[in-house]
């Protein structure tokens, strides 16, 4: 009983892998061979609700390993033109990626503090990788579905730039979703940074506010007014 939970968590792990000692937890079709304590989460994922076709694959998504500035919409002044630069680490732990998201910003409008820190999978779908987490300190869960890389991930060459979606729940909603822009950085350079229209980089800030759809086409393929 005093066994600490990350402890248990790694030795969890290795009963589902171990050939030798074959406990009830073993299972053959493990995919994920990693001590991460969300790699249960992540195999149960993949296994339930993964693609069943590339061309992305664990393996590939080595090359996303890094520190990064996650820019997007600050969600503290929403009415407002205001953004966000958060820390986004890639873990690369056994043969499969996690990440973490730190966000440590004064909204300079709202006058609000923020100080979290995000913990979540990385699977690939398709194309695309998604990130699944939650928040450390209260019950908030992320969804991220990144689409555009430079270069595309090949477990190899680092991706430098990544974009995408995501949406955030928390509370009682609405729950709208925002774009991502993520670039790579040197560790020691990676910081939290609340930031004006006027501090942002003009690209980044077009990526941001870029529709991918009209809201009339939209509305009318929702509705079916075609």
């Amino acid at each position: 009983m005093g066994i600490r939970p990350a402890t248990v968590g790694v030795i969890y792990n290795f009963l589902c892998h171990c050939e030798e000692l074959q406990t009830d937890l073993y299972d053959e079709t493990v995919r994920i061979q990693s001590a991460h304590r969300l790699a249960p989460l992540l195999e149960r994922l993949q296994q339930d609700i993964g693609a069943k076709d590339g061309p992305l694959t664990n393996a590939k998504l080595k090359s996303l390993e890094g520190v990064y500035h996650l820019y997007n919409r600050a969600w503290t002044t929403p009415n407002e033109e205001a953004y966000t630069q958060c820390i986004l680490r890639f873990d690369w732990v056994g043969d499969a990626l996690f990440y973490t998201e730190e966000q440590k910003f004064f909204d300079t409008i709202s006058k609000v503090p923020v100080d979290e820190i995000h913990h979540g999978v990385v699977m690939p779908f398709g194309m695309n990788a998604v990130l699944i987490g939650k928040g450390d300190s209260k019950d908030l869960l992320k969804f991220f579905s990144l689409h555009d890389f430079n270069p595309y991930p090949d477990g190899h060459l680092p991706v430098h730039m990544m974009a995408g979606n995501f949406i955030s729940v928390y509370s009682k909603g609405p729950h709208p979703g925002c774009r991502a822009y993520v670039i790579r950085v040197e560790p020691d350079e990676a910081e939290s940074k609340f930031l004006l229209l006027d501090e942002i980089d003009e690209v980044i800030r077009t990526h941001l506010q870029r529709a991918d759809w009209p809201n009339k086409f939209k509305l009318g393929f929702l509705f079916g007014n075609r």
